[in-house]
């Protein structure tokens, strides 16, 4: 009977905490299965875990779990989910990445969050377009906050007349 040596020598490399031997064994055994990346998993190896899954949606999960921004952006990019999107966002803005967390943002079509982002980073001009995507949409509670986070009093009251919600103008 043959004995796959493989899982227990990687156990074993991740132990003595070897990093030539992990990566040996990573580059050269490509028959380590899903135990092992669960394992890795839940022994808090999810970087480790990452360069062994295929699977678009547990590589996502799992860069997402370890931090990897890179790669969870091009997951996401390739699974094209507004979910991943969603949660790609929290972590860069968890990490500080700003220009991950507007991309992550628009992908996902999350105008609130992306209009409340450019406020508190103080970029006008992108504020300003939002107000106009929220006028093409015809969304008037996006159009109205827009408004308010860029004090304009003129807009508020134009947006206030068309809803019927202003009777002396």
């Amino acid at each position: 009977m043959t004995i796959n040596r493989e899982e227990y020598l990687f156990k074993l490399a991740l132990y003595h905490k070897d990093p030539k031997r992990i990566k040996f064994i990573l580059a050269n055994h490509k028959r380590l299965g899903n135990s092992l990346i669960s394992y890795l998993f839940k022994k808090n190896y999810s970087g480790i875990a990452l360069n062994l899954v295929d699977n678009p949606r547990a590589k996502f999960s799992l860069a997402i779990d370890s931090g990897n921004l890179e790669v969870a952006f091009k997951t996401a990019n390739e699974l094209k989910d507004r979910e991943c999107y969603m949660k790609l966002g929290e972590e860069a803005l968890r990490q500080g990445n700003q220009q991950l967390v507007e991309i992550a943002y628009q992908n996902s079509k999350n105008f609130e969050k992306l209009s409340f982002f450019y406020l508190i980073t103080g970029n006008i001009t992108k504020l300003e377009k939002m107000l106009y995507i929220a006028q093409n949409r015809g969304d008037m509670m996006s159009r109205f906050q827009n408004a308010i986070f860029l004090g304009d009093i003129h807009e508020r009251i134009r947006i206030l007349a068309e809803t019927g919600q202003c009777k002396y103008i």
